[in-house]
């Protein structure tokens, strides 16, 4: 009687066989999955960084410019003849820095936010990859 239920719970060869080159399978898409996952996130981080450089250099370029206007209104203002001539100067400065502040703004902030959208889509990809071969396995 052990015999007839140990010969049920022992696996033939074959059943063996077949288990361990599905296992050796999925272990070799894991690999893949992983590998092309690091790119991805690689791929990401590298737009990313690229996107925060050119918004810190835009930035920096912004501040220069509004340094030296800053200055150039400061020698304006040392030089005006009047109280009317340094009223009309400092509202000139005025408007012209905020116009900059949020033309400025605007750029920095739409490099930032295709430097995110772009480096997201590496990410989506696999994403979507890793869904589909988990639906596919099923």
């Amino acid at each position: 009687m052990t015999t007839k239920s140990d010969s049920k719970f022992t696996p033939t060869s074959e059943v063996f066989k077949a288990s361990f080159e599905k296992l050796q399978a999925n272990l070799g898409d894991l690999a893949t999955h992983g590998k092309a996952n690091l790119e991805a996130l690689s791929t990401s981080t590298k737009i990313a960084s690229e996107g925060l450089k050119k918004a810190s250099e835009l930035s920096v370029a912004y501040l220069q410019s509004s340094a030296a206007l800053a200055t150039q209104t400061t020698k304006n203002l040392s030089s005006a003849k009047s109280l009317q001539e340094a009223v009309e100067i400092q509202a000139d400065y005025a408007k012209t820095a905020i116009s900059t502040y949020f033309t400025e703004f605007t750029k920095v902030s739409d490099v930032i936010l295709g430097a995110v959208k772009e480096s997201v889509k590496p990410i989506s990809e696999r994403t979507s990859a890793w869904i589909s071969s988990v639906q596919s396995a099923h």
